[in-house]
């Protein structure tokens, strides 16, 4: 079932590949601008500044990558660990909306991860492999999160080109998984 927009007469089908950016520092005046754009039956995001904007144009380019590149997207890169924190939200904030991230959601070390979430490991570990034997994680490998355990607060993470591991609630309570959707220049 296509998604769709209040209009004035009824709903018409969101052009849900077209996105309009309404950038004003009063938040009303998006709040309006975006719901006249929702009439019209485009999907509409939000900014308060020129910086922001920007952020939301990276993450569309970010979002049109990961749709047509498939489960290994591209990331995107920032100047800043503040800039890179934003656009991870946002990137999140993307694939809430779309169904993307699904099940429950562990939070640790001001990071929330949700199955669909893409991540990296942030230290050198050996860690539990699903198969029952135990793997090696390197600081920088990438992967996707397949499951979160709401009771122990584990993680279960697909890496790329290596076995698919439980991390457990210690590593990610310590720091040692990240969100993936943006970099700093410095940083993998």
């Amino acid at each position: 079932m296509p998604e769709t927009s209040p209009s004035l007469g009824g709903t018409m089908p969101m052009k849900t590949d077209t996105c309009i950016l309404v950038v004003d520092d009063d938040p009303k005046v998006c709040k309006l601008h975006a719901r006249l754009v929702e009439t019209l039956g485009y999907r509409a995001e939000t900014a308060a500044d020129g910086l922001e904007a920007l952020r939301e144009q990276l993450v569309d380019d970010w979002w049109h990558t990961t749709r047509t590149r498939g489960p290994q997207p591209g990331v995107m890169i920032a100047l800043r660990v503040a800039d890179v924190d934003a656009l991870n939200q946002s990137a999140r904030r993307r694939l809430a909306q779309t169904g993307k991230l699904t099940g429950p959601a562990v939070t640790a070390a001001d990071r929330t991860f949700q199955a669909g979430d893409r991540v990296v490991a942030r230290r050198n570990k050996r860690l539990p492999a699903v198969d029952g034997v135990t793997a090696q994680v390197m600081n920088g490998q990438r992967g996707n999160v397949t499951a979160v355990d709401s009771a122990t607060r584990a993680v279960t993470v697909a890496w790329d080109g290596r076995p698919t591991t439980v991390v457990p609630a210690r590593h990610v309570d310590a720091g040692h998984l990240d969100p993936r959707y943006a970099i700093t220049r410095h940083r993998g």
